[in-house]
């Protein structure tokens, strides 16, 4: 019985319309009153006020769906593993969550370590300490700046962003005091720039040749004309006749 809800549930939220899932609400409650009132338990099962006053009232068009009536019934009377409820998680699980709570958490909780992990080229997250979220802060809210060049004020205000960002990461309660040296983390303006030198023939061609082939081809072959406006060069063509002139130009 409870795996048969289930499917018109799944059906009713994934292929019909608003109408078709009031319909199917109506099906779903008087199945699991009439279910509730064949089993041990004494009294009539309904869904519980918090729930009425979240999801609105019975006959509205934010009614109660087959799978949250399904839901409430076995968080009341199956404390124990039911076709909506497994294990838990334990990320941001609380309880009475289900298992799309849980999934989402643990999306949620992955998104953010691979947000922090990108900053350190990929580093896993709980090789990371207190000094290392210190080097990345300074770094790009402190002018650049290492974390023992700040002042004093200037270090409380960097331990409270280092806790803030953290707490928003989910990673506080691992953070280790101290640095991990193995772990680097990025610095735009601060690591060196590996540059490449190529042949002087390459820097003529780019910075002579290619010009010189665009103004013949723009000029000579497209139509265009240059112009100039104090140190800004553009190119200019007018629309062809039998153009309409009400056209806005592209810039």
């Amino acid at each position: 019985m409870k795996v048969a809800l289930y499917v018109i549930a799944r059906v009713s939220l994934k292929t019909y319309d608003e109408s078709g899932v009031e319909s199917l609400c109506c099906i779903g409650r008087y199945r699991l009153q009439e279910r509730v009132s064949k089993s041990g338990h004494a009294g009539s099962w309904s869904p519980s006020s918090r729930r009425r006053g979240r999801l609105g009232s019975v006959g509205s068009k934010t009614d109660f769906t087959c799978e949250q009536l399904v839901r409430e019934w076995e968080q009341t009377h199956n404390k124990g593993v039911g076709i909506l409820r497994q294990p838990s998680s334990g990320l941001f699980a609380t309880e009475g969550s289900t298992v799309d709570d849980d999934m989402w958490a643990v999306r949620v909780r992955a998104l953010l370590r691979a947000e922090i992990s990108s900053w350190y080229f990929g580093a896993p997250v709980d090789s990371l300490q207190r000094g290392n979220l210190e080097e990345w802060v300074a770094e790009y809210f402190f002018e650049y700046r290492q974390a023992d060049e700040l002042s004093t004020a200037e270090k409380q205000e960097l331990r409270v962003l280092v806790d803030y960002l953290a707490e928003w990461a989910h990673i506080s309660g691992d953070l280790r005091d101290g640095t991990n040296e193995d772990v680097k983390c990025m610095r735009i303006m601060n690591d060196p720039i590996p540059a490449a030198y190529r042949p002087f023939i390459c820097y003529g061609v780019t910075h002579f040749v290619l010009p010189i082939i665009t103004d013949i081809v723009l000029d000579k072959a497209v139509g265009f004309t240059k112009y100039r406006s104090g140190t800004m060069e553009y190119w200019y063509s007018r629309a062809p006749e039998g153009e309409n002139p009400t056209l806005q130009p592209i810039v």
